[in-house]
């Protein structure tokens, strides 16, 4: 998936990227009702 993000980005900038980009794709194996906790 993030191969093919990186591919699609580049063709919609024509090839030329003229920044650093950062692709993070995140699976969430969790039930639709579960929260995320942040550590304080």
């Amino acid at each position: 998936m993030a191969r093919s993000l990186s591919h699609t980005l580049q063709r919609a900038r024509g090839g030329i990227t003229t920044d650093d980009a950062t692709l993070l794709l995140i699976e969430w194996r969790g039930s639709p009702t579960d929260h995320l906790a942040f550590p304080e």
